[in-house]
């Protein structure tokens, strides 16, 4: 989706109303628990325990070299992530700048959302309660007269949610049928 200037600066008023932002700081409930950095604990089948999708990130960055990330959430879960990664680039610059935009990579953050959406049913029913579309953006100053900032690199992120949504309201809907058929 393409923005005017005016348009951007628009949005964080229209959260909740013409969209979801997904965003920490998000004026919605569930953009905000949608956002990596949500305390959002999940059970990977292969690797364990994870209080957030933003410490499995890192996790993965770091070559699943610091298992004390599994344990973070929010802000400080990147931060110390970041950290970490600085810390071990220098083996290896192109591995971790580049990993994010590997397929296997995505992949796996694609699993650990749903295994995010499955284990956490109450974001997932909060998911398919609208039909709003989901964004990405971050925004500066209050919410009349930010300056937004469009997250489009991670555009696969947003695309699998609304695939999730997609797919769990077909699953609801064949249910809905089936039990009206029974009765």
């Amino acid at each position: 989706m393409k923005f005017t200037d005016e348009e951007l600066k628009k949005l964080p008023s229209l959260d909740g109303l013409e969209h979801i932002n997904i965003y920490s700081k998000a004026h919605t409930e569930l953009g905000r628990s949608l956002s990596n950095f949500a305390n959002s604990p999940f059970k990977h089948t292969d690797y364990g325990m994870f209080m957030s999708v933003e410490a499995f990130w890192y996790w993965l960055k770091t070559d699943k070299k610091f298992p004390y990330l599994k344990d973070l959430y929010g802000y400080h879960a990147k931060k110390e992530g970041k950290r970490m990664v600085d810390m071990v680039r220098s083996e290896n610059p192109e591995y971790y700048d580049n990993l994010p935009n590997t397929d296997a990579f995505q992949n796996e953050i694609k699993t650990a959302l749903r295994l995010k959406l499955k284990q956490n049913k109450d974001i997932l029913t909060n998911l398919v309660s609208t039909d709003l579309p989901l964004l990405h953006y971050y925004y500066y100053g209050n919410s009349d007269n930010a300056k937004v900032h469009m997250v489009t690199q991670y555009d696969w992120i947003t695309d699998e949610l609304e695939l999730l949504r997609k797919l769990t309201k077909e699953v609801l809907d064949a249910k809905k049928e089936k039990i009206n058929k029974e009765s």
